[in-house]
């Protein structure tokens, strides 16, 4: 479901704020919830006051459904996805020049110490919970369920929020796209920090994913991808080539140039790309999953069994990820 431009201007003319909030619950963009003032002063680390309490306990906030925050949050990005961009790429020029001769293990504790320099600066106040998770042998371990990738994706649900005002959803809601030029951003301190606070995400992100710091479970989903597919639209002709391609690198033991060549025809017969993209496909190959390659090479019709065995393979995988995928319904 798509949100932008979902209601008419002239049917929400002229109400009063409760008339309003009645016909945005009515039409299933924005829902009463119990606020959640308790948790947030808990994870964040403030005291309680007790004779609040029971007022906190049963107050309710007026809020966009989830998925209207996460269209928003997306439009937003791909409005003013230029200045993530430049900002973005600037920044991995210049990491990729420090570390030009350097050893991979180098590299990585310079990325490393880059990574936690950008997120103590964020100052993110999130208080650590502790607790057990079972292993695959049964055993239990204690670790830290707060990690810094799981902090850092509850302080971007804090950016979301704050630039879901009243007035920028109800622009949005009603396709009022011209709302949201120069003007809007210059003027907006909200959508300033938010805009420059995804570049940090998708830094720190891009770290953390080409160097293997933590395990991922929060930004490897439709958003992120989408942000992906945006960024490379010559090369991909869905988000769903994008995914396929970071998956079959991902999952792969032993990535080269073969495996690249094996995964590009898959591609390209099942119209994931577009038409002579080779060098630009290269191009994102290695930018994105540090595997430089001379050239994609075509194989002919011709006997090469260890090819036509790695594309089996991957149209294999191809076909099991589009039926998990049609089966899925999730946003987040």
């Amino acid at each position: 479901m798509s949100y932008f431009g979902i209601i008419k201007k002239e049917e929400i003319e002229g109400l009063t704020k409760d008339q309003l909030e009645d016909y945005l619950e009515q039409n299933n963009c924005y829902d009463n919830l119990f606020s959640n003032k308790i948790l947030e002063k808990i994870v964040n680390s403030i005291p309680l006051d007790e004779n609040n309490f029971n007022e906190m306990l049963h107050e309710t906030i007026f809020q966009p459904k989830i998925d209207l925050m996460n269209e928003f949050y997306f439009f937003i990005y791909n409005h003013y996805k230029e200045k993530i961009i430049n900002l973005k790429f600037n920044f991995f020029l210049e990491l990729e020049e420090k570390c030009f001769g350097i050893i991979e293990l180098e590299k990585r504790k310079i990325a490393l110490s880059v990574f936690n320099n950008i997120y103590e600066n964020l100052e993110i106040k999130f208080i650590d919970i502790i607790g057990e998770v079972n292993t695959e042998y049964e055993y239990k371990h204690t670790q830290l369920l707060t990690d810094k990738i799981f902090k850092i994706y509850m302080y971007q649900l804090s950016f979301k929020k704050s630039i879901c005002t009243t007035e920028n959803m109800i622009n949005f809601l009603i396709g009022n796209i011209e709302f949201y030029e120069d003007d809007f951003y210059n003027d907006n301190i909200e959508i300033k920090n938010a805009v420059y606070f995804e570049m940090i995400v998708q830094i720190l992100i891009e770290l953390n994913n080409k160097n293997n710091f933590h395990e991922d479970k929060y930004f490897n989903n439709i958003f992120y991808n989408e942000c992906k597919f945006e960024d490379n639209k010559e090369i991909f002709t869905e988000v769903f080539g994008y995914e396929f391609t970071k998956y079959i690198v991902q999952n792969s033991t032993s990535l080269n140039k073969a495996e690249i060549e094996s995964l590009y025809e898959v591609l390209t017969s099942q119209n994931l790309v577009h038409k002579r993209t080779k060098e630009k496909f290269q191009e994102f190959v290695y930018y994105e999953f540090k595997l430089k390659i001379s050239k994609i090479i075509t194989h002919p019709y011709k006997a090469n069994w260890e090819h036509d065995a790695r594309v089996l393979f991957m149209n294999t995988e191809y076909h099991k990820m589009k039926l998990k995928k049609s089966n899925s319904t999730g946003f987040f």
